[in-house]
């Protein structure tokens, strides 16, 4: 469960480092992300309820450097 209470499944590399988060929020919103050493999000996938897919990747200051749709 992450912060925001919502279910999360957290994916390591062995050494106990996290390098994939899939996170499901309360309104169905689905989020698959690959992180970065910091946890941030640096390419994710989300799903939106309605089965719309966006995918976002984000520079190493966590700022969007391309997004679609």
């Amino acid at each position: 469960v992450d912060k925001d209470g919502n279910p999360t499944l957290l994916l390591s590399d062995g050494g106990g480092k996290p390098k994939m988060v899939g996170t499901v929020d309360k309104d169905g919103t689905t989020t698959l992300s690959l992180v970065d050493g910091k946890l941030n999000p640096r390419i994710a996938l989300t799903v939106s309820p309605n089965g719309e897919p966006k995918i976002t990747i984000r520079n190493a200051d966590n700022e969007v450097t391309w997004e679609a749709p």
